[in-house]
């Protein structure tokens, strides 16, 4: 149980820091690659040098050989049995530098090769890492979206004051309304009463306030 705990903690570590970590790996990777390099660079530094090796002894064989044949030719025994014998010598050591030779030649290229493979490799991990910071940054506010809709008592209260700013009537056509009114209603009095009681008293449905400041002016 302890461990199932602590595994669910890892990955909860894992995911939370999953971008740091991706970026610290391929560091790591990057490091390593550097050291292949070098490592490789070694390898065809060594693998010329032995190669150079290798066609000097050639060619000092080939002078001996030359040499022989000429001492041979001139009857010089003592002369013909030394290069014959400094050949020998020269020819097991060109045997031994050649296995080198092949063998630094494997060992670079797969180096080579191991070196390409890795390159290409971190090449896909730093732009898979473009479109991981952009998921990551995506997924950040995406969570603090859910996290604001979480607290939904401010958005009910905004949706409630709007609904009673779309429900209130329009105070001008109220205005509207209540001039319409007030001049039916005079209409309808003036017709049905006298000059006199017109002038005498106020309509009913115009304010009363207004009738005593007009009578009082």
């Amino acid at each position: 149980m302890l461990d199932g705990a602590s595994a669910r903690a890892e990955d909860n570590l894992k995911d939370r820091f999953a971008i740091d970590l991706l970026a610290q790996r391929i560091r790591d990777a990057e490091a390593s690659l550097a050291a292949a390099k070098q490592t490789l660079a070694s390898l065809i530094v060594r693998q010329r040098a032995e190669q150079t090796s290798l066609d000097q002894l050639d060619r000092r064989i080939a002078d001996l050989e030359t040499r022989t044949l000429s001492a041979l030719s001139a009857n010089n025994q003592a002369l013909a049995e030394g290069g014959a014998s400094a050949t020998a010598e020269l020819e097991n050591e060109r045997e031994v530098r050649r296995a080198t030779v092949k063998s630094l030649g494997e060992k670079t290229l797969r180096m080579r090769l191991s070196v390409e493979q890795a390159h290409r490799r971190i090449i896909g991990l730093n732009q898979g890492m473009i479109s991981a910071r952009a998921i990551d940054a995506e997924r950040k506010a995406q969570s603090r979206l859910n996290r604001s809709i979480g607290r939904t008592a401010s958005i009910n209260e905004a949706e409630e004051l709007l609904a009673r700013i779309k429900d209130s009537s329009d105070p001008f056509d109220e205005a509207g309304i209540s001039t319409r009114s007030m001049a039916s209603c005079a209409t309808r009095r003036s017709a049905s009463a006298s000059p006199r009681q017109a002038m005498d008293r106020p309509p009913r449905c115009a304010p009363r306030t207004s009738w005593r400041a007009s009578n009082l002016n």
